[in-house]
């Protein structure tokens, strides 16, 4: 009978450390929610049933006070960021727009298409300055250079082209490794341009000669995000596949490999030195610690795949786009610190 007792007990205490694990976890879980009620900005409805436009492509002006955001609706929509309203719609492609960046003097935005054209805007005046015809194909990405004076474009097609920005002139064709490349990022000094794409292909160039600094195959699934450390001296590159890969730049050498699964990874960038965050599929952005190759923390309220990332150091603001029709401001602080949400009610477009 003692011996029935002491069991009971016992089944009892593990029954009660269950529960209270189970509590502790649920009230983590209820805290990561609260967390994630982000400052939203929600494509506007068009049309006779209510149509919103999903977000795969972002980019935020470099005084921080516009936010350009396209998607299939071929339109590119310009908010205000302080008061999340919408105030300029851009129209011209004839395809879905894959592709934003805003020059560093804020002049100009280009914008990058399934119609294989790369627009570039006039801020000032929603004015078309100029239109590159990239490709036959889809342009998939367009990326101005840290100081501005080159413009870097790929898409499906086997050539990655380099434009000089005074004239948008055609300065340098680099052959790329496979025909559908998806992603570009410049180094921080912008000496180097890396791409990425199908077959787990990144190649990386010197953009004054175009000479070939590295040439890699991460797996065998397509990359669709790319990204330098800030001190330029890494890449990371991850997509359909199921990690996230961290080479050194020089010799191509293995820094470091994130299993990324269940989602794919169609957006990344870094948070600082030592971290990394994914836009994913599983409609989560994941934060990553290099060191430890581990998952630190992981926004929710988004519905839909993230296909796009910004990350702004100087007010530790990530800010994600999403196939749900929204763009959310995520408060990102420096390393070691908690990841939070910005908090304020969804704000739609006027």
């Amino acid at each position: 009978m003692k011996l029935r007792s002491i069991a009971a007990l016992r089944v009892a205490a593990l029954v009660a450390a269950a529960f209270v694990g189970l509590s502790t976890e649920a009230r983590a879980e209820r805290r990561l929610l609260e967390m994630s009620a982000a400052r939203v900005f929600t494509t506007p409805s068009r049309g006779l049933y209510d149509y919103k436009s999903v977000v795969t492509a972002i980019a935020l002006s470099p005084d921080g006070t516009l936010l350009a955001s396209a998607g299939d609706d071929h339109l590119i929509g310009l908010w205000d960021v302080r008061s999340g309203r919408l105030v300029r719609k851009l129209a011209s492609h004839e395809g879905w727009i894959r592709g934003l960046s805003f020059r560093p003097d804020g002049q100009h935005l280009a914008s990058a298409g399934d119609d294989g054209r790369v627009v570039i805007w006039e801020v000032a005046t929603g004015q078309t300055h100029r239109t590159i015809a990239h490709t036959s194909a889809a342009a998939f990405d367009v990326l101005y250079s840290p100081d501005g004076s080159q413009l870097a474009t790929a898409g499906y097609s086997d050539r990655v082209r380099i434009y000089d920005t005074t004239n948008y002139q055609l300065t340098r064709t680099l052959s790329a490794p496979a025909r559908d490349m998806r992603a570009l990022a410049f180094s921080p000094d912008c000496a180097l341009l890396a791409a990425a794409g199908r077959q787990g292909k990144l190649k990386i160039w010197t953009t004054a000669d175009g000479h070939e600094v590295t040439d890699l195959t991460l797996g065998s699934a397509c990359l669709r995000a790319v990204a330098f450390s800030p001190d330029g001296e890494a890449v990371a590159a991850a997509g359909d596949g199921p990690q996230l890969r961290v080479v050194r730049v020089a010799d191509g050498y293995d820094l470091a490999t994130i299993n990324v699964r269940p989602g794919k990874v169609l957006s990344l960038t870094y948070c600082g030195p030592g971290r990394l965050a994914t836009g994913q599929s599983d409609n989560l952005v994941r934060i990553w610690d290099l060191a430890s190759a581990q998952e630190t923390s992981h926004l929710v309220g988004h519905q839909g795949s993230i296909a796009a990332l910004e990350y702004r150091p100087e007010t530790q603001t990530l800010i994600s786009g999403s196939f749900d029709t929204t763009v959310r401001f995520w408060n990102v602080p420096s390393e070691g610190n908690p990841v939070t949400a910005r908090r304020g009610e969804p704000t739609p477009a006027n």
